[in-house]
Parts: C-alpha cells; structure tokens; sequence
C-alpha cells in the first residue's frame, strides 16, 4: 500500500541513496563558476572571461594562464578599461594587488593593451 500524499517514505537507514531535496537553490545541479571584479569597471565577470594580473614576489605580471601564485587583480579584456586602470599611475590596481611600482604596473598594462589591439587589427584583417 502506497503512502498518502504528502506523506514522508520512512528511508531505510541502511540505504545509501539520499532523499531528494526540497526547495534550495535555483541553480541546484548546476556548476558555479568563480566570479571576479574588474578594477577598473568594477563590473562582475566569469573569471574565465576577464585578465588577471599578479604579484609574484616583487614583481608584476600579466597571467594569461590564470595559475600564477600570489596575489592578483582582474581586468576586464576591453581597451576602456586598460584606459580607466592606467588612469592617475594604476592606483586602484596597485592598492589591489598590495605592492609593486608603478612602472610595473604600467608596463603590464602596455603588454595588455599591445595584445588586445592586434587581437583586434587581426580581425578586422580577417573578417
């Protein structure tokens, strides 16, 4: 005889297979991904989808694999915002990553922005 509805099925507690869950999360199920903020923007963005720059001892760099260790911030891949972090020597970058000079910061940022500008050059060249 079936259970009325509404009523709990009583588990066995020997059972390894869990009662379903009620209520929670809409995105149950469904992988999160890490989310950051751009400093100059301060827009939020996949981490996959933004450029990461980090201290790596004394020194600053950009991380285009996104695994370096030590401390990092992240831009967003949009010449405006290379614009708005270069803007007044980086300062918000440079209080974001705690360190570093500001001829550090500048010339990761002229290596972001070399990038980002023949990335574009070679699709226009191709479209």
């Amino acid at each position: 005889m079936s259970p009325a509805a509404g009523t709990p099925v009583p588990q066995d507690p020997h059972s390894s297979v869990e009662p379903p869950r009620v209520g929670g999360s809409p995105s149950v199920g469904t992988p999160r991904r890490p989310q950051r903020t751009c400093v100059a923007c301060r827009r939020t963005r996949d981490k996959q989808d933004l450029i990461r720059l980090a201290r790596v001892g004394g020194d600053i760099a950009v991380d285009w694999d996104q695994d370096a260790p030590g401390r990092g911030s992240s831009l967003c891949p949009d010449l405006d915002c290379v614009d708005r972090a270069t803007a007044r020597d980086a300062a918000r970058l440079r209080a974001s990553l705690r360190g570093g000079t500001v001829d550090q910061v500048l010339r990761a940022l002229t290596d972001i922005r070399t990038h980002l500008e023949s990335a574009q050059h070679s699709k226009e060249h191709n479209a």
